[in-house]
């Protein structure tokens, strides 16, 4: 369990999974997805706004007060087009009013669905702030979303400094806008307001939020182009030595949004979300031949895509919330062969950051299932490629919370090792905590709710002997017999005068590109009575006979350790032109 300080009341809850469950059988509800946004406004006005997903035909959207168990209804309303608006005015000296939205059917007076209990504290409350009337029709250019800048309106509307601007989504405003007025200049042209990013405290003094969007699909437009079942991704790449590496795979992407979120002058800010992600997902693997790649992490998507845009007016202020949906891949290789491998996973997640009493606390946990594809290969490296799918929540365009999952196919092989290759599927499951639309310093740091390895698959045990390389056969030559049984005495030898190469393990390069292993070392090569000019330089080894890398050297002599390499018990050599060195076993 993880924690870290802070200072606001808060609860974030997110659960993923790869690989989508069956659906469960059985009639469809009778309604379902109640999402509502409340507030308190001037002159005793309670208000909500909301919509149901599902509601049969002439259901009533109310707003009652609790009582008892139940509740009593103040105000009854149409749903028109799944949305509803509702205002209640409430009685004097009421000191606490406990209210929540419902639906009920025709005539009936049970809930068929219903929204969490709100509770305000009404007594007292400061004044309502004033709040700019402003066509979205007559925007011109908006800051970027939490950013100053400046509003342009056509005409003059009534706006003075200190005013509160909130717009809701449109084509001019898509993320909707929420900000306080610092300048208002007025011309022939228009008005231009100068503005800075408003807290919804500011603009509602009290009031709550109950979001729910289940099984929100990503738009068959956004899957078309990347992701899909019958839209693979293929992603493509070059790497040294002028091979390629391929990551492939499949993803179809279905994501659910919980968010609770109160606020008030007397209770502070109180908030729970829980973010839910369903994906069918394959990955694979493969590389062309011995070869060094890396593919940094890069976004699916050309950018997020949103699970649609949910936007509530409370009195004169609308509420704008979007979830959105990314998806990365990342992959890396350092074969010596080719290399082939697949992955198909399934996951059920939960992850969460819960926040009481200054503390942030973490939790959740993971359950995965996984069927894969057997290696291919025939020579040692390693090969890895993940899929990481990340839920973020957006008030207003600002960041809020966020729920991610990496999954990920990760071979490893090395021809001296028992066993000689293993499969395993790294996997780590995390959430983070942003609050900035309420004007305060609250920013979890990313928890790691589930890391692990889990082992796949392993070879049955050392590399065969019909797979290891052979070494070249070289025929000795029979001796020359001596016909002078008394040879005459052999001349001093002249001085020797041929270029020499040696070469010795150097120091160690772990952490080098590519790398990783304690085996890491530079090879140090030695050169010596060559003639003037310029020289080259290759590094050899077992398995890369024609040379893995090669540089120039000048001069009569030189040292230089340039290379380096990293697998255990292969010979390493160097040769400078078309002179050899000797062997070092690494």
């Amino acid at each position: 369990m993880s924690t870290f300080r802070s200072g606001l009341a808060v609860l974030l809850v997110g659960s993923l999974s790869i690989l989508a469950a069956p659906g469960v059988a059985g009639a469809a509800p009778k309604a379902s997805g109640l999402s509502a946004v409340y507030g308190v406004g001037a002159k005793r006005a309670a208000y909500v706004s909301g919509s149901v997903a599902v509601a049969p035909k002439g259901a009533r959207a109310v707003l009652q007060t609790r009582a008892g168990k139940g509740g009593v209804v103040r105000v009854a309303g149409k749903i028109r087009a799944g949305r509803f608006s509702l205002k209640w005015t409430y009685p004097k000296r009421t000191k606490t009013l406990r209210v929540r939205a419902a639906v009920l059917s025709k005539r009936g007076t049970k809930a068929l669905v219903a929204g969490q209990w709100q509770e305000f504290q009404v007594a007292k409350l400061p004044p309502a702030p004033t709040i700019a009337k402003v066509k979205a029709s007559a925007v011109t250019a908006v800051p970027a979303p939490g950013q100053a800048g400046t509003l342009a309106v056509q005409g003059k509307p009534n706006i003075e400094v200190g005013d509160i601007i909130a717009l809701g989504a449109s084509s001019q405003t898509p993320d909707g806008l929420l900000a306080k007025a610092t300048a208002v200049t007025v011309s022939a042209a228009g008005t231009s307001v100068a503005t800075q990013p408003a807290s919804l405290p500011e603009a509602l003094p009290t009031g709550s939020i109950d979001l729910q969007v289940t099984d929100a699909s990503l738009p068959q437009t956004a899957t078309t182009a990347a992701l899909g079942p019958n839209s693979p991704f293929r992603k493509a790449f070059s790497c040294q030595n002028s091979q390629t590496m391929s990551a492939e795979g499949s993803v179809t992407l279905s994501a659910g949004v919980t968010m609770q979120a109160s606020w008030g002058p007397f209770s502070g800010v109180k908030a729970r979300f829980e973010g839910k992600v369903s994906a069918a997902a394959h990955l694979g693997a493969s590389v062309s031949g011995s070869a060094s790649c890396e593919l940094t992490k890069s976004q699916l998507f050309a950018a997020p895509v949103a699970l649609g845009t949910y936007a509530f007016s409370v009195g004169p202020v609308p509420v704008v919330l979007k979830p959105q949906v990314q998806v990365y891949l990342s992959a890396t290789a350092e074969a010596h062969a080719e290399i082939k491998t697949s992955l198909d996973a399934s996951m059920s997640a939960n992850a969460g950051v819960a926040y009481q009493d200054g503390e942030f606390t973490s939790f959740g946990g993971l359950t995965p299932s996984m069927t894969y594809q057997p290696p291919t290969l025939s020579a040692g490296g390693t090969a890895q490629v993940t899929l990481t799918p990340t839920l973020d929540v957006l008030l207003y365009g600002v960041a809020g919370p966020r729920v991610d999952l990496t999954a990920g196919l990760k071979l490893s092989a090395d021809s001296n090792a028992n066993p000689w290759w293993k499969l395993t599927a790294p996997i780590d499951l995390g959430a983070q905590l942003r609050m900035d639309v309420w004007k305060v310093s609250l920013a979890s740091p990313r928890f790691s709710i589930f890391s692990a390895e889990p082992q796949l698959a392993t070879a049955d045990g050392p590399l065969p002997d019909a797979l290891r390389p052979k070494p070249p056969v070289t025929n000795t030559p029979a001796p020359t017999p001596n016909p002078n049984p008394n040879p005459d005495p052999a001349p001093t030898p002249a001085p020797n005068s041929s270029p020499t190469v040696s070469v010795t393990k150097g120091g160690s390069a772990q952490g080098q590109p590519g790398c990783t292993s304690s085996a890491c070392a530079y090879v140090q090569i030695t050169f010596d009575r060559f003639p003037a000019g310029n020289h080259t330089v290759t590094c050899r080894a077992s398995g890369e006979e024609g040379g893995y890398y090669s540089y120039a050297a000048s001069g009569t002599s030189g040292n230089s350790a340039t290379c380096y390499y990293g697998f255990p018990g292969r010979e390493v050599w160097a040769t400078v032109d078309d002179v050899q060195s000797n062997r070092v076993v690494w």
